[in-house]
């Protein structure tokens, strides 16, 4: 009973542990960091791709996660989920977890994804001279999406063998 237990959680750990191998790029700017993550780590067409974006800010600052879809136009998006939370200790957790499929195989790139906020913490400046809010960039995130056709498949197409027969329907 145990064994199989074991062998349940080692796969799990297992999976964890493939899509942490993903693409991922941080970024911190003042009292906020972000992590945009990409999995599987060897997507071939037609894989779902996993993006998410994680948000964290120190307490006392207020963010904007970016719209829905924003710069992901060039992906089919099918599943969306966002969520906000807040720590124990005050400090703002946004996530932002996509499903996307890529249009083609071949290098692809997640562009950079935008978060603004505005520093409420005393002493701090809200915003710059001029502006709401304080705008931060994820690096974008480049990749390859590997072909589903098999390796030294011919890409010649062909003439078809010949005229098609009439058929007779009875």
């Amino acid at each position: 009973r145990w064994a199989g237990f074991g062998i349940l959680l080692g796969s799990l750990c297992a999976s964890l542990l493939v899509r942490a191998e993903g693409v991922e790029a941080r970024n911190e700017r003042g009292p906020l960091v972000t992590t945009l993550r990409l999995g599987p780590p060897e997507p071939r067409l037609g894989d779902p791709l996993e993006l998410e974006l994680e948000v964290r800010a120190e307490p006392g600052v207020e963010v904007w996660m970016p719209e829905f879809g924003d710069a992901l136009g060039r992906f089919s998006i099918v599943d969306f989920v966002p969520s906000e939370s807040v720590d124990d200790d005050g400090s703002f957790v946004g996530r932002q977890r996509y499903v996307l499929h890529p249009p083609r195989s071949g290098a692809q790139r997640i562009p950079p994804l935008m978060v603004e906020f505005v520093d409420r913490r005393p002493g701090q400046d809200p915003s710059p001279e001029g502006e709401d809010a304080y705008s931060m960039f994820t690096d974008a995130l480049d990749f390859e999406v590997a072909s589903v056709l098999p390796e030294g498949a011919s890409l010649e197409l062909r003439a078809p063998k010949g005229a098609l027969l009439p058929q007779a329907f009875n």
